[in-house]
């Protein structure tokens, strides 16, 4: 009983200290978007997502000391500093390719629905699948699996780049370089 008692003591302190923290990691995001949208230029689109995935791979690193409440803190800051440079990036590369299509703003309503039907999908699938890995995951597993999405974030920097385009192989086989 006096465990429960402890407990019951401690909880609501917990709750706004994450509460706190969350309000600091989004006024980083905010700053960070702001920065972003005062002084960003949309044809440095393919070098912010390439920052971005550099930032999250720095971010990550630090849990590999182990998942402890500085590491976590670190990665989180360093997580809400960087992610406006990828969102705002894809979506102003996302917008450019839908308007390039042949029914311009026709396709735009549909096209941001269906991104995200598909974007909640996503995250609906991820946190499914990490409910369904057995047992408690430790320090490890956890810094492996967040470094291999933050090295896939380098690969949507390379697909929205210019150079992408130019490599796509046709269903021919023949190099399509006038995309």
């Amino acid at each position: 009983m006096a465990i429960f008692r402890r407990f019951c003591c401690f909880k609501p302190f917990l709750e706004s200290f994450v509460n706190y923290l969350n309000v600091a990691f989004l006024g980083v995001t905010m700053l960070s978007g702001l920065v972003l949208a005062r002084w960003g230029r949309a044809e440095w689109n393919d070098l912010y997502l390439a920052a971005a995935a550099i930032g999250f791979i720095a971010g990550v690193i630090p849990l590999f000391l182990g998942v402890q409440l500085w590491t976590v803190i670190l990665f989180m800051a360093v997580f809400s500093l960087v992610k406006p440079l990828q969102n705002n990036a894809y979506t102003s590369h996302y917008y450019k390719l839908s308007g390039e299509l042949p029914l311009k703003e026709h396709f735009k309503v549909e096209s941001v629905v269906l991104r995200e039907i598909f974007t909640n999908a996503g995250r609906g699938t991820g946190v499914a699948i990490y409910m369904l890995i057995p047992g408690s995951l430790t320090d490890s597993p956890i810094a492996w699996m967040l470094m291999a999405i933050a090295l896939l974030q380098l690969l949507i920097g390379w697909l929205a780049s210019p150079v992408f385009p130019a490599m796509r192989i046709t269903l021919s086989g023949q190099r399509n370089r006038d995309l």
